[in-house]
């Protein structure tokens, strides 16, 4: 039986370590537990399409360059680039790669704001 990799909804993020020219970047996404357990990126599975459009919008620049991989042209040399980076999206955590186990209790939960902002309008609609 496959997991439903759609359903994750707590991640972690780790820098690209292959070179980038200027000021651009790289960093793979997963989810807590394929990391804490097969200690890698799920290539070819997909997560839920707001999870991606949610990183994408932290920046103009930042966008999903192929399978859970984004670039972003900002240098992000450190673990704490990274998590600086990611600072407003408190259901993902950056973490070395070589990094052995992440606490998933202490990442939030991915919630998708603008779908919760819609039922919330739809909601008052029927009133």
């Amino acid at each position: 039986m496959s997991k439903d990799y759609t359903k994750c909804k707590k991640f972690v993020a780790f820098l690209d370590d292959n070179g980038y020219d200027g000021g651009e970047s790289g960093f793979y996404i997963t989810d807590v537990d394929t990391f804490n357990y097969e200690n890698g990126v799920v290539i070819d599975d997909n997560y839920d399409e707001a999870v991606y459009r949610t990183i994408e919008d932290l920046e103009e620049s930042c966008y999903l360059a192929f399978e859970n991989h984004f670039t972003v042209e900002r240098r992000l040399e450190t673990v704490e680039d990274l998590a600086e980076f990611l600072k407003p999206l408190p259901w993902i955590v950056a973490v070395d790669e070589n990094e052995g186990y992440v606490d998933p209790d202490k990442i939030a939960e991915f919630k998708d704001e603008k779908v919760r902002n819609m039922d919330i309008i739809e909601s008052f609609k029927g009133n």
